[in-house]
């Protein structure tokens, strides 16, 4: 996420997981109420302030009420409860805070501004308070020094008004508390098996973080700041990563990383003035601390995405040590990637991916101009990205998802929930000397784990703040911070099982015998139906037609085997090197993209692909819930043979004619594109492997699909028809085709 750009991947997708339901952690809170009573109590407080100011003793708002037992015009909250978060107004000499204040340290901020640290109670969490004449804020404080370093019973309370009245003696307000200042916190759950999986199989817990404590554990996390432009050459010179290479607006602070209510939440916030750098957005960022790292085993995290354009929100492993050379040779492993996610029935895009590969020296490691040296020796020798795209028309926002990484030594597998939608087997690194003295290289190491909230950039396609949409990013927190938080309700890491240190691809080689398991990377097969899960109910489901745009992966075929699930010439061998599918003689590939060096962004690649021969046919269950007057049809296919065909049938396995037996003709006889291009092949694993030239094409078929349950039929008239998936949509395409990598 932070070092080079981020593209959508190909790699092996698809999968059926565990069919346990997870248990949630604990409940989770109620977003409306939470913001209902923020908002009261800014409200509140600037109504008492304006009280103080115009009758010095009275107000004649409903909403702000004064508090029993103070004198007048001495304090006013807009919640009778006194709940933390209130809003107070207050006199130098009476503290109307129903909660014991235990003490108040005192700082200088110079120009006139001052700054409180109030606790109401030992071990709790402080507010941090500022009082200015001049309406200043904690923005206009760098830096404070203490000018009463031993603090004093408290004697005022605090209130969330950044409006201060200069006439009412006392008066200050109390920031949002973000961040409070680090107070001890619970060290991780020993590994006593209390904690398990979301999904799955049982494991040993490392470590976890369930967020219970009342700040973000610093044993375990540091919170990121900056914007990049601050990064330092392995050498120490600076060699500035402004935007983190991927042209990221946020400058990540630490004021927007906080732990509240059993959950950590990463804010982004549009800022009243630019910081120091320059930026005008703020956001939250953590990454894990040493020996909270994660090498094999499970790596999972309960997350809330955040609704809003630009909004670009990850969760990802970087390797501990550069043991294979700077970034990516070293390894990076996405588990989440997403962005501009909107309400349904807008489809939210899921990243996983791997990067590895040549290092990127453009910035070091002893300067600009060495690093472009030593990496244009390298021409041959690209980039490497594997991955997949889950986007099957639901959006994944505003609700929380578990988002997992099993990791092996030859094999990473990702979920959402346990939904298996991703399996990648083929990495490479340049030191070709230790990748053979361990295949798992680069991942092989220990990776720490990074959790953000970055905003605007290449992948969501909103390169400065004028292309940000408004309601995207509130203009002051927390009037509506729920449309830019990140929510993360707990992070565990688990050990690795014996089978998942022992498993080996078979493939290509014979189809695992129906029914085998290992208790880890094959689970039992059902006789028949849909391979896509619905992810609110975690159950087997069609996919279903929606006016957002919805991608099956041709991956992802029915169950039930030869003649019903797919067609397959050779049905007891997959050919293939993709394990997704065990049980099934479906050649699927997985997709290891080489990216030309100076050219890190590609055309969107999804998942593996299928090759396809003449006559070989794939199935998967779809439901249309209503008629709608068209259907587009988008392809991303390769091939190597000239006028390669294909047809897209529904409710029929006969190819040549569906009709003959109640079928129907969504497309006919299509020829795509043929391109032969062949890509510079990694050093790791030589010229026999070639990443194909991808394209992307549009149709429209012949007629809709009437209402109800159906089976839709990809059908390859051709040898040697590679597709990756099929993307369909009630509307016309907007976008042209594009070519991926390794076409002219």
């Amino acid at each position: 996420m932070d070092n080079a750009d981020k593209a959508e991947s190909g790699g092996c997708c698809g999968g059926l997981g565990h069919s346990a339901k997870a248990i949630p952690k604990k409940t989770l809170i109620i977003a409306g109420v939470v913001t209902a009573v923020v908002i009261a109590a800014i409200v509140g407080a600037v109504v008492g302030t304006q009280a103080a100011k115009n009758s010095s003793g009275s107000s004649d708002s409903s909403d702000v009420q004064p508090i029993a037992g103070c004198g007048a015009a001495t304090a006013y909250s807009s919640d009778a409860a006194q709940t933390e978060g209130v809003s107070y107004w207050f006199s130098d000499s009476t503290c109307c805070s129903k909660c014991p204040v235990a003490s108040v340290g005192t700082y200088d901020c110079g120009g006139g501004l001052l700054k409180y640290v109030t606790q109401c109670a030992s071990g709790s969490a402080p507010y941090t308070s500022y009082y200015s004449p001049a309406g200043l804020t904690s923005k206009d404080a760098p830096a404070c020094s203490a000018t009463d370093p031993s603090s004093t019973t408290a004697t005022k309370c605090s209130a969330q008004e950044p409006q201060a009245a200069a006439t009412a003696a006392g008066g200050f307000f109390t920031e949002v508390p973000k961040a409070a200042a680090p107070v001890p916190a619970p060290t991780p759950a020993p590994s006593s098996g209390k904690i398990v999986p979301s999904f799955g199989v049982p494991r040993k817990l490392l470590w976890s973080d369930e967020f219970d404590g009342t700040a973000l554990n610093t044993d375990i996390w540091t919170p990121y700041v900056g914007n990049g432009c601050e990064q330092k050459a392995t050498d120490g010179t600076l060699a500035p990563n402004c935007g983190f290479g991927n042209g990221e607006l946020q400058s990540y602070e630490a004021a927007n990383v906080y732990v509240q209510g059993g959950s950590l939440y990463l804010n982004a916030e549009l800022l009243a003035k630019p910081l120091a750098n320059t930026a005008q957005i703020a956001s939250g960022k953590v990454t894990s601390n040493a020996p909270y790292t994660a090498k094999f085993g499970r790596v999972e995290a309960l997350i809330t995405l955040p609704f809003g354009i630009g909004l670009w929100p990850s969760f990802f492993l970087l390797p501990v040590n550069e043991t294979y050379g700077p970034w990516p040779a070293s390894g990076e492993i996405d588990i989440l990637e997403t962005y501009n996610i909107q309400p349904s029935p807008v489809a939210t895009p899921v990243l996983s991916s791997l990067h590895y590969g040549t290092p990127v020296y453009l910035n070091g490691p002893k300067g600009q101009a060495q690093g472009i040296a030593h990496y244009l020796v390298y021409l041959n020798r690209p980039k490497g990205q594997n991955g997949c795209v889950l986007m099957d028309g639901r959006s994944l926002g505003g609700e929380p998802h578990v988002f997992a990484l099993e990791w092996s030594p030859e094999s990473l597998k990702f979920y959402v929930d346990n939904y298996l939608f991703c399996e990648m087997t083929q990495w490479w690194t340049e030191d070709s000397a230790k990748v053979n003295a361990d295949p798992s290289a680069p991942f092989d190491q220990p990776f720490y784990i990074t959790l953000a909230l970055a905003v605007g950039g290449q992948v969501p396609q909103v390169a400065s703040l004028a292309q940000l949409p408004p309601d995207t990013l509130p203009a002051q927190l927390p009037t509506d911070t729920l449309t830019a938080q990140l929510k993360i309700d707990y992070v565990r890491v688990f050990a690795a099982t014996a089978a998942e240190m022992a498993w080996v691809n078979p493939f290509p080689g014979p189809v695992v015998p129906a029914g085998q398991t290992d208790g880890w990377f094959y689970a039992p097969e059902p006789a028949s139906g849909a391979y896509h899960i619905d992810l609110q109910t975690d159950t087997q489901s069609p996919f279903v037609f929606t006016p957002a745009l919805v991608r099956i992966e041709n991956e992802y075929f029915d169950f039930g085997g030869e003649g019903v699930g797919y067609h397959e010439l050779t049905p007891l061998t997959n050919e293939g090197t993709c394990a997704l599918r065990p049980y099934d003689g479906v050649d699927v590939h997985e997709e290891n993209i080489y990216i030309p060096p100076l050219a890190f962004k590609f055309g969107d690649s999804g998942g593996a692909y299928v090759r396809y021969m003449a006559t070989e046919w794939t199935a998967y269950s779809i439901t249309v819930p209503k008629l709608y007057p068209f259907l587009f049809v988008e392809v991303r296919h390769s091939t190597l043979t000239p006028n390669a065909q294909f047809k897209l049938i529904a409710d029929s396995f006969n190819c040549v004619n569906p009709e003959a037996d109640g079928g129907i003709t969504l497309l006919e006889t299509q020829v795509v594109l043929s391109h032969l291009a062949v890509q510079p092949p990694s050093p790791a694993l030589g010229l026999e492997d070639v990443s194909p030239c991808w394209q992307q094409q549009f149709f429209q078929a012949a007629a809709p699909l009437p209402v109800g349950a159906h089976t839709l039929v990809f059908c390859s008239l051709t040898d040697n028809l590679n597709v990756s998936y099929m993307n369909f949509t009630p509307y016309p395409p907007t976008e042209n085709p594009v070519e991926g990598p390794g076409c002219d």
